[in-house]
């Protein structure tokens, strides 16, 4: 239980964007692939810091 029944398929939908994000960046370290992945999710429209932050 990594979170509350009713926040887990954010974190699915979350974790799924991520793999998909990785796919089409590979050959950077995992810590890189993350930078990039959050960076990314900043641009756009719609996604608020504290969705990023969780």
């Amino acid at each position: 239980m990594l979170a509350p029944l009713k926040h887990q398929p954010h974190l699915v939908r979350w974790v799924q964007e991520f793999l998909l994000f990785a796919e089409e960046h590979r050959g950077y370290l995992f810590e890189q692939t993350l930078e990039l992945f959050l960076a990314a999710l900043g641009e756009p429209v719609g996604i608020k810091p504290w969705q990023i932050q969780q």
